[in-house]
């Protein structure tokens, strides 16, 4: 009986080294847990804290997209006055510039009906007729007109000033 006992005895030494050992891992898995729990928080506060400084930039972002685009929202109306009032700008520039030009162009015209022996009688400028092409009918400005006797006939000299001259301007 003595040789049970002593058997039982170790075998419950062994036990007991086992459960202090399982207890001491279990303790170390504890604080390894610990230690990642902790990880795990600070993790998450730095993901908020990005999260919210996204937020932020997003919409500032947003705020500088709708300042820029701020003027697309206008309606059709406010867009077809502006077309106008640039249009209208242009349209004055451009005319007068070619008021410039004729103003250039029409001393030396009169010196051309004098050289072409043309006596004149009349000088018209900004002349607008009408003519029909293909039974449509289209009008033009004619920029200086000379009217005059040449050789015992009337005679007119036409001319169209041009800022910039094309060959099919030649007609």
């Amino acid at each position: 009986m003595y040789n049970i006992i002593i058997m039982k005895n170790d075998r419950l030494d062994r036990i007991e080294k086992s459960l202090v050992e399982l207890v001491e891992s279990q303790k170390k898995t504890d604080a390894q847990l610990d230690r990642r729990d902790a990880q795990l928080q600070r993790t998450e506060i730095e993901w908020k804290k990005i999260h919210a400084d996204l937020s932020k930039e997003i919409k500032n972002v947003s705020k500088m997209v709708e300042e820029v685009t701020g003027g697309l929202g206008k309606t059709d109306s406010q867009l077809s006055k502006e077309i106008k009032n640039v249009s209208k700008m242009v349209g004055e520039m451009t005319g007068g510039l070619g008021k410039f030009v004729e103003g250039l162009v029409e001393p030396r015209t009169i010196r051309l009906a004098k050289t072409l022996n043309i006596k004149i009688s009349e000088i018209r400028r900004r002349v607008k007729g009408f003519y029909s092409v293909n039974g449509t009918e289209e009008s033009r400005e004619i920029d200086i007109i000379i009217v005059g006797e040449r050789k015992n006939k009337k005679t007119a000299l036409v001319v169209e000033a041009k800022t910039t001259f094309e060959p099919n301007d030649m007609s």
